[in-house]
């Protein structure tokens, strides 16, 4: 099987001086330990589709409480079917 998977990943921001003494901000990943996959609600076991009147798209009804999304949106809560 082939496809495609998501990930969020955190990313801490630090701000370290320069050998000019100036600040520059510099992007540190956490380590791939803590990556988890990114589930959207069309794919996520919480998300429970429904019709919205026209042209509105199709959207997702959240069984956790995080209200009704499009099928692209997705939280912290997502679990994939």
């Amino acid at each position: 099987m082939t496809g495609t998977v998501e990930f969020i990943q955190r990313i801490r921001y630090v701000e370290i001086p320069d050998e000019k003494g100036e600040m520059q901000v510099y992007a540190i990943p956490e380590t791939v330990e803590n990556v988890r996959e990114l589930v959207r609600c069309k794919d996520c076991i919480y998300g429970d589709d429904f019709d919205c009147p026209a042209p509105l798209p199709t959207g997702y009804l959240c069984q956790k409480g995080h209200g009704s999304h499009t099928g692209d949106w997705f939280c912290a809560d997502g679990r994939k079917r």
